[in-house]
């Protein structure tokens, strides 16, 4: 008789969690397809879970249009977490004044009722979205728990960024930066690096040495942002301070806000040498390259134009330049253009350097140079810039064209125009808007000479990123001859087309055009997406550092995660490179291109998410909402600006020893899945 039970309520229980899962598969369908109404039956009349799932994903959606079914679901303990994300995110990604302060005032009186901590900590975080007031960010910096304490302080921050200032918050976050939490101390440390006035200076200075390296990171980020007086006696502190960091804090990431906050200050040659040279060309240089890279660009920023011995320091450079890793050579050449502008062509050196690389072996050090090239801004590196514009690198031809903007000139105009000849998106797209960026053309001109060149190139190979590259080339020109050729987008099918066709036709004639109603979306794969829950695969990125291991986010961001696997398993990753490395920020990946404008064919939906970007977060690239395609990237250390923008997908479970040794042009060898047994 218990066995018969047993198996009973086993097959009962399988059967409701069938059920469920099958529920949940329908409800992710009907965000993909942004069918609103199958949304709000299921918020209506179902379940708890498939409440919840429903209201989570009209988050994702952000359509101010659910804020009338929203915002009555307040008052529902059961489901009022859900709603008070979903609330968060659409006034989050609206511009309206009248809903965020809507938005706000529901908000906060939840926050000055709710008795529950989580509600609270969630509250405070699309408060600080959203908000505008300082009620409830001090009612949270009074708090005794460290996670309400915490999460006021990040939305403080995130006023700061909005320019929103309050003397009682700030006298509370400098009392918590004695907190034993390390991390409210980084997050404090945070907000007083995003609100950054002279005021915090002394404070700065004092906490300097916290043992908390996450909280020495922004609070030494916080240094160079600070505009201090011409003749402000403590600036000579804080570059002291600063170069004490550079030199001998234990942690790179530190180190590298500390070479980047020196460049907010100049000086003279001598001191400039000291600094800079020893830590990144002397004996004892710093052996982490994430920091070298720092420091080099670092350099032209701290340059006084009237340096006395300034052949020196070129020179200097010059000699480092033979011995340096690939990043630090373009870098070095970056500086010395930036530092000397035309008169780095007179530099038989550099010139050489220029000539030499044309022929090295590394596509990522080939692609650099023109952007040297074009920080001289002068027509006397044209001839150089076409001889660069031969390599068969897409990135090394983008970056010329982006030189020949900074350029200017008859001439660059003139090979920007010959550019438009090529069977490439992206060539094209970059070579239109540069004919927009130079005087006195004639738009009437230039528009139709764009628009016949396109209809030579084949409809079926434009990338959307590339098409309304062209959209707003065209849009720029406000030639009203244009309109026509604009409308025929309208209803493509991906939205981020139509709507930058109906944003730049309004430019040119005035006109609006609705460009929303169009989307359509693939049916997603239910077969697989189920056996993604069921089965909860894991990854592993082979590099050529070492490993890298990822487990997935699939309950917030399960089509991300379908697309992800899909992509591996096809094997589209594979021999691709990291095409974009910013010390103590990102690692970015995904693009078989290697130049950032590669993408496979298509864009998936975006899920953003209640998840924070902290230390090995992995999220998806993106032009914007919806537009995610191949590219991903994780995170050096914890970026709160990039919560609810951009979709978060894994975390690295191993391998945060090798994120942080990826440098420009490191191979993705293999990414493989794991499923489960």
């Amino acid at each position: 008789m218990k066995l018969c039970i047993t198996i009973f309520l086993s097959l009962f229980l399988s059967c409701v969690s069938t059920n469920n899962r099958d529920n949940q598969i329908k409800i992710i369908g009907f965000a993909n397809e942004k069918n609103l109404d199958s949304l709000y039956s299921y918020i209506n009349q179902s379940t708890l879970i498939n409440q919840k799932l429903s209201i989570y994903k009209l988050g994702q959606i952000q359509d101010s249009n659910s804020l009338a079914i929203l915002i009555p679901l307040l008052k529902n303990n059961e489901l009022r977490s859900s709603v008070i994300f979903s609330i968060g995110q659409i006034g989050f990604a609206n511009q309206s004044v009248s809903l965020k302060n809507r938005i706000e005032s529901e908000l906060s009186s939840e926050f000055l009722q709710t008795k529950n901590t989580y509600e609270t900590v969630q509250l405070l975080r699309v408060i600080g979205k959203n908000g505008s007031q300082f009620e409830c960010i001090n009612t949270g910096l009074v708090h005794q728990n460290d996670s309400v304490i915490f999460e006021s302080a990040l939305a403080y921050a995130k006023y700061a960024q909005r320019g929103l200032f309050n003397d009682r918050s700030d006298s509370l976050l400098y009392s918590w930066l004695i907190s034993q939490s390390d991390r409210v101390r980084w997050a404090v440390s945070h907000a007083i690096m995003r609100r950054h006035t002279r005021k915090d200076a002394e404070t700065i200075l004092y906490h300097l040495y916290d043992g908390n390296s996450t909280v020495r990171m922004e609070l030494v980020r916080a240094l160079g942002l600070i505009n201090y007086d011409t003749k402000d006696t403590i600036k000579k502190i804080v570059i002291n301070q600063l170069a004490q960091t550079l030199f001998h804090d234990t942690d790179w990431r530190v180190r590298v806000n500390a070479a980047t906050s020196l460049g907010s200050f100049k000086f003279k040659l001598d001191d400039l040498k000291k600094i800079y040279f020893l830590s990144a060309f002397g004996p004892a240089r710093d052996t982490n390259t994430h920091v070298r890279i720092s420091i080099i660009r670092s350099i032209p920023k701290s340059y006084s134009d009237d340096a006395v011995g300034e052949s020196d320091l070129i020179n200097g450079l010059l000699s480092f330049y033979d011995f340096a890793v690939n990043q630090e050579k373009a870098e070095i050449a970056i500086a010395m253009a930036k530092m000397r502008g035309e008169g780095i062509l007179n530099n038989p050196k550099f010139i050489k350097l220029c000539e030499q690389t044309l022929a090295d072996s590394s596509q990522y050090l080939r692609a650099r140079i023109p952007e040297a090239l074009g920080e001289t801004k002068s027509e006397k590196a044209i001839p150089l810039l076409r001889k660069y514009f031969q390599d068969q690198f897409l990135l090394t031809k983008n970056n010329v064209l982006d030189a020949l903007s900074k350029i200017g000139g008859t001439k660059a105009e003139m090979f920007s125009r010959e550019a438009l000849d090529t069977k490439n998106p992206t060539i094209f797209s970059l070579a239109a808007a540069n004919l927009t960026s130079f005087k006195d053309v004639d738009a009437d001109e230039v528009s139709e000479l764009i628009i016949n060149a396109y209809r030579k190139i084949d409809p079926a190979i434009w990338d959307a990123e590339s098409l309304t590259g062209l959209f707003d080339a065209i849009g720029q020109l406000k030639s009203k001859k244009s309109s026509e050729f604009l409308k025929q987008f309208l209803k493509d099918s991906d939205p981020f087309i139509a709507k930058s066709a109906a944003r730049n036709i309004e430019k040119l004639s005035g006109e609006k055009f609705p460009s929303n109603g169009f989307v359509k979306r693939d049916t997603i794969d239910e077969i697989f997406l189920t056996r993604l829950f069921e089965k909860k695969p894991m990854a592993t990125i082979e590099t050529s550092k070492g490993k890298i291991e990822l487990e997935f986010y699939m309950d917030e961001a399960p089509l991300t995660v379908m697309n992800f696997i899909k992509l591996s398993e096809k094997k589209y990753f594979n021999e691709s490179a990291f095409h974009r490395v910013v010390p103590n920020f990102v690692i970015q990946g995904g693009d078989p291109l290697g130049t950032g404008w590669g993408g496979p064919g298509y864009s998936i939906r975006s899920e953003f998410s209640d998840l924070n970007y902290e230390r090995g977060t992995v999220g998806m690239a993106s032009s914007g909402k919806d537009t995610e395609g191949s590219q991903w990237f994780i995170t050096h250390a914890s970026q709160p600006h990039l919560d609810g923008r951009y979709s978060i997908f894994a975390r690295v479970r191993r391998g945060m020893d090798v994120v942080d040794q990826i440098q420009i042009g490191d191979q993705i060898k293999e990414i493989r899945i794991f499923w489960p047994n």
